[in-house]
């Protein structure tokens, strides 16, 4: 019997279709890296489905165990009783607060579904103590409710390795195109900052059909690339060879890219709004959300070579405090009482490659 076995004395039902290279899924995977008592059991259907409550409902009360999430869906709260706990993690209330990312669909879920949920769950999970401020706030539960867990930097983020290689100069952008990342204001700020800094601009994924409209428009076309989908490995090559790594949205509820590129030795430049100060720490150029403010920010760093510098020093510093060993204890301490205790759950955190080799 393996180890993974044995520490299954009462299940926790994970769900894994969370799992991915997105933020939510790095979350999901990391996680079920490193906790042997989470049993990935096959869930049907997609977990942002409207209808998923039910199947959680109906799920959680078919099997002997306990349910949990890595981020928002949760069983209608009134189809669980106690003595079949659960736990999810609200990583932000982005569907609530922003209101370009929010619909009347996803308002009724959250007022009807998450809320009621998060008053009956066992215990809330979040990423940041913004998140919380804004968990505790909107959905009236104590603060000892929720459980502040944070997310990690992967292994493949360090400052020892190759940098990508590159004809020009560039800075990086990482993540998705939607409204609330604020790439339009990110692309204006370029425009105004190769008025004196021959720089470019990479984005990892592909371009959205807004994003080319606005480049086009601001007559970027030759310096802004899209480097597609990348591994860790290849997203750490583009974080080390950038001259800074930017973001500037105007909604996060962490912003893994934040320590990731400061992990890599890159300086950051992000926005001084939502959890970013929280996880830039001091170790970030903070600017305003506008475009001329953004661009300042970026101005102020490459001309400053000695802020580079100091950026960089107190960045390694800063994403050292954030490990997905780290994260998965707070997690454990959470999680590993829905065994109850007729489980030991787990006494150590298991590292990746024991969980592959199990």
């Amino acid at each position: 019997m393996t180890q993974r076995d044995a520490t299954r004395q009462r299940k926790i039902i994970f769900d894994s279709r969370w799992m991915g290279t997105h933020g939510i899924g790095r979350f999901a995977t990391e996680l079920n890296n490193r906790l042997p008592c989470l049993d990935e059991q096959t869930l049907s259907g997609s977990p942002t489905s409207p209808l998923d409550c039910l199947r959680l409902g109906y799920t959680i009360w078919k099997n002997d165990g306990a349910y949990f999430s890595p981020s928002y869906n949760a069983p209608l709260s009134w189809l669980v009783s106690t003595k079949r706990p659960f736990v999810f993690t609200i990583h932000d209330l982005i569907h609530v607060n922003y209101p370009a990312e929010s619909s009347l669909p996803k308002r009724l879920y959250y007022q009807y579904v998450i809320r009621p949920a998060a008053r009956k769950a066992f215990k809330v999970l979040t990423v940041s103590e913004f998140s919380k401020q804004e968990i505790v706030a909107w959905s009236g539960v104590d603060p000892s409710h929720v459980g502040v867990v944070y997310n990690g930097v992967g292994s493949a983020f360090k400052v020892d390795g190759p940098k990508r290689e590159t004809e020009y100069d560039y800075l990086l952008y990482v993540g998705n195109q939607k409204a609330h990342k604020n790439v339009t204001g990110l692309l204006h700020a370029l425009a105004e900052v190769r008025k004196t800094v021959d720089v470019h601009l990479e984005i990892t994924g592909k371009a959205e059909p807004h994003t080319t409209a606005t480049i086009e428009k601001l007559g970027l076309s030759q310096h802004v690339h899209f480097l597609g989908s990348v591994t860790d490995d290849e997203l750490a090559c583009a974080y080390r060879g950038a001259r800074a790594t930017v973001l500037a949205s105007e909604y996060e509820g962490f912003g893994l890219p934040v320590i990731e590129s400061m992990a890599c030795g890159t300086p950051v430049v992000c926005s001084n709004v939502t959890s970013l100060p929280e996880i830039a720490g001091g170790a970030a150029v903070l600017v305003d959300i506008d475009a001329e403010s953004i661009a300042a920010g970026i101005l102020r760093l490459l001309n400053d070579e000695s802020l580079q510098q100091e950026l960089v020093l107190a960045g390694r510093k800063r994403a050292a405090d954030f490990s997905w060993e780290a994260t998965s204890v707070k997690v454990l301490e959470v999680v590993g009482q829905l065994a109850g205790d007729e489980s030991q759950c787990v006494e150590r955190i298991v590292s990746p490659l024991e969980a592959t080799s199990q």
